[in-house]
């Protein structure tokens, strides 16, 4: 099948986000969400009051510390 879209020009996407596939870390992903809105704020506040610029980089930094607070699943097998 992925022949058959690669020889008519077409793309295939895969999502690596786990809140699609796992319940409970979309459930953790949402019960911080809160707390870590505020630390992408704060973090925002922090650099432009220094004259700095915030950029998509700084906020990803953020985003990406609260994300690794989330416990990974494991798969057995």
């Amino acid at each position: 099948m992925l022949r058959a879209v690669a020889k008519n020009g077409g793309t295939v996407q895969v999502n690596f986000y786990s809140a699609f596939i796992d319940e409970n870390y979309r459930k953790a992903n949402d019960a911080q969400a809160k707390d870590r809105a505020a630390a992408v704020k704060a973090n925002a506040d922090q650099l432009r009051a220094a004259g700095k610029t915030v950029t998509y980089l700084d906020d990803d930094r953020i985003e990406r510390e609260w994300t690794a607070k989330i416990p990974a699943r494991r798969s057995v097998r």
